[in-house]
Parts: structure tokens; sequence; C-alpha cells
């Protein structure tokens, strides 16, 4: 608990130092000029897709819709065979596989610059643990919580990239492999990119 509460506050910071350093009015050489990668909108919709999970035997499809500097998101995940354990900060496991096996979730943001995207989100995570030893699995549940931030480059005015960086939050569940106990980390640190396409905007 104190970990999560810590967390929430540091990236309540991040989000204060980005807004008042990044604001128009502190940056006057840049009033009236337009990075190359922004593209201003109204209203939009947008699919998306963390593609490197279809690299690994999942998939991963995500719509939004945005309205100014706000944007909501729903997405399904199937991590297939990739190994999320590693991506463990207070309890990895050098003798568990963790998989994503497919899973909802919802994601609530708001750009703090330009394009510069803040964002939590709100996931329903079905996890397949795998004992190395023996190769047996078991479901866990876990509904996971935190926060991203990433930023959304276009290619034109309707495909984009946005990397991103999430902070993964959990309660450290656990189950039984015989007398082997495995406990789910409470934190997961990770780097992600999507690709992206605006269907419409206004």
């Amino acid at each position: 608990m104190r970990k999560r509460i810590i967390c929430y506050l540091l990236l309540f910071s991040l989000f204060t130092v980005k807004t008042f350093a990044f604001s128009q009015d502190s940056i006057p050489a840049m009033k009236g000029k337009e990075l190359s990668c922004q593209v201003k909108t109204k209203e939009a919709f947008e699919v998306e897709s963390l593609f490197p999970m279809f690299l690994t035997g999942g998939f991963h499809l995500a719509v939004g819709y945005r309205y100014k500097n706000f944007r909501v998101r729903f997405s399904v995940i199937n991590g297939g065979h990739y190994d999320v354990e590693k991506a463990g900060v207070d309890n990895f496991s050098s003798e568990f596989k963790r998989y994503y096996k497919t899973s909802p979730g919802l994601f609530l943001g708001y750009n703090v610059w330009r394009n510069l995207e803040l964002y939590t989100y709100f996931e329903l995570h079905t996890f397949q643990i795998e004992q190395k030893s023996t190769g047996d699995k078991k479901n866990l549940f876990s509904f996971d919580t935190g926060v991203g931030l990433g930023y959304q480059f276009f290619i034109g005015k309707a495909f984009y990239l946005q990397p991103a960086f999430h902070v993964y939050l959990r309660d450290r569940k656990s189950i039984y492999f015989g007398n082997d106990k495995y406990i789910i980390p409470g934190m997961d640190l990770s780097p992600v990119i999507r690709i992206g396409y605006r269907l419409w905007n206004r």
C-alpha cells in the first residue's frame, strides 16, 4: 500500500511539472509554431495495437475516443508466449513464468502537452502461471491499475506510433504448485509501443 501511494504521488508530481514546464506561456518562442508530429483535433475515433504481442503468438486491439485533451480507450490483450514475469519489481521469481491470457482493459488519458499523454488504466488480467521445473500451469486473476506516460507521433494525419512507459500496480496474490508457493509481483515496470490509426476526426 505504501509503494502504491508513493508511486501515485511521484506521478502526480510529474503531471504537475509537465503541465507548468511546457505551458505555452512559459515558452513564448514556440507560439504560432506547430511540431510536425502534432495533429490538432477536437474529436476523434482511433484504433491501435500493441503490435509486439502478435510477434509472441498473441494479440492486442484497442478502440478509443478523444474529446479535446481527453481520451478513453477500451482494449483486449493476449500475450501469447511472452513472459511478463521479468517485468516484476518487488517479487520477481526465476522459477516461474507468467503469461497474459485474454483480458480486457479501460484506459483514461489526458494530453498534458501537445501529444504527450498521461493516463491511468484498469485491467482485468488473467495470468497463466507456469512452474518451470514441472511445466504445470495455473490461472491467476488480478485487477491491475497504474499509470502510463506516452507520446503520439503522427505519420501524416492518421497513422501514429505511441511509445510509452507503464507502471502496473496490484495486490500480491499467491497460488501453490504442490509445496511451492508463487506470489505475483505487486508492481511491474514495462515499456510499450503501439501503432494506431485515426479513423475520423474534426
